[in-house]
């Protein structure tokens, strides 16, 4: 019954300041690099929700749209390729938008369809949240604004009596939407229908924002056919440190991953629902500190916070043990999600890591080896000339940073 939990768990997501805190450990600078980045390409560029409780479906199409370039060999940087989070969030629950959902869920829904998806240059995401025009004609961009004006207006043509509502009250609604919207690509017509044909808010916000030019399969983007993962199961009995280790596995095979976390920070053995988030793994390295005698996994995070969040956390390297305990403070089951070619086979894997000791020798052996006095106090990996990455200094060489 884990869908139902995870129902009431997302439902009130939002973002507050604390979400910036836990657990995305970032390590103090005594912490460097002991194995060469892995990054997993391609990738789209970062997106960001702005405070819609959309995570689980921005972190699906992360996901879909780096595997969808990877096997169609496509630019994952072209605007052209990328899918609409709008689009592929309504797999949560076909033709609804819900703020809170699965992650897994939508994967496995889309596996079963016809696999087409919405393009994010038909319907724009930004178009809702950043394009709204106040009652002075100047647009605003705050967080939020667009959809809970969206939200007001269907609340609004709930609450006026049936006879009202067949007249003109539906073309009013509609106006204002359009007038207050301007960029939401929707017809009127289309607007009009989605107040009377909708039987939940949900699909009424699915109505009003994918317009039905942009749902027509040769506009679509096909996704090749994969298969959908998690991990644990509902039958299986798993811990953080499982988590962590299939999560190395992956992203060792290429394979980004999405993992569910708890963002809060004071706990006890219960995660509130405010604080639940989902976030995409699109790298992973090692990094070790001598003066601390301790060696850590870091993940790189793609956050549908945006991209000052990346900014301000480390470019999203984060300890990937804090966000494995945060996962099983939310659930303990489906609590990392992926998608993978039919047929593939998970081979566990793990980062050749470096142990304090080996780093201590690295460092003690370093005195007096010829290492320019800017770099003395350099102990991560060295980029030398052409391709070539070495682990101790060698003439000619800088820190790979």
């Amino acid at each position: 019954m884990k869908v139902f939990y995870l129902i009431s768990i997302f439902s009130l997501f939002s973002i507050h300041v604390q979400a910036y805190e836990f657990p995305y450990e970032t390590l103090d600078g005594s912490y460097k690099d002991t194995t060469i980045p892995i990054e997993i390409s391609p990738s789209t560029p970062i997106k960001a929700q702005d405070g819609i409780g959309l995570c689980y479906g921005f972190s699906a199409t992360s996901l879909l749209e780096s595997y969808r370039c990877r096997e169609l060999k496509l630019n994952c940087d072209d605007p052209k390729e990328f899918l609409s989070s709008l689009d592929v969030t309504s797999y949560y629950e076909r033709k609804s938008l819900k703020e809170g959902g699965d992650t897994y869920r939508i994967f496995s829904n889309i596996e079963n369809s016809k696999r087409k998806i919405a393009k994010e240059e038909c319907v724009q995401f930004s178009a809702l949240v950043h394009q709204m025009v106040d009652y002075k004609n100047i647009m605003q961009k705050d967080e939020k604004r667009g959809w809970i004006f969206l939200v007001k207006k269907w609340n609004e043509y709930r609450g006026i009596g049936k006879d009202v509502r067949r007249n003109d009250c539906v073309a009013c609604l509609a106006d204002e939407i359009k007038k207050n919207l301007p960029n939401v690509q929707t017809p009127i017509d289309q607007l009009k229908d989605a107040f009377t044909s909708s039987h939940s808010m949900e699909e009424f916000l699915y109505k009003s924002l994918l317009p039905a030019q942009c749902m027509e399969e040769n506009k679509m983007a096909s996704i090749p056919e994969f298969k959908s993962k998690s991990y644990p199961g509902y039958n299986e009995k798993a811990d953080a440190n499982a988590v962590a280790k299939k999560v190395e596995s992956l992203l060792l095979s290429s394979i980004p991953v999405e993992i569910s976390i708890c963002t809060q920070k004071d706990f006890t053995d219960k995660c509130s629902a405010q604080s639940a988030h989902s976030i995409a793994l699109f790298g992973i390295k090692q990094v070790c500190s001598s003066r601390k005698n301790d060696c850590r996994t870091m993940v790189k995070v793609k956050n549908s916070y945006g991209n000052t969040w990346q900014l301000q956390n480390n470019n999203g390297w984060v300890n990937l043990k804090s966000l494995a305990d945060s996962s099983f403070l939310l659930t303990q089951n489906n609590n990392i999600s992926w998608i993978e070619k039919p047929g593939f086979i998970l081979i566990e894997k793990s980062l050749s890591k470096k142990s304090v000791t080996s780093l201590m020798s690295t460092v003690n052996s370093r005195a007096g080896g010829g290492i320019p006095d800017e770099y003395k106090n350099y102990y991560g990996i060295w980029k030398c000339p052409g391709t070539k990455y070495v682990d101790q200094y060698e003439p000619g060489c800088i820190p790979l940073k």
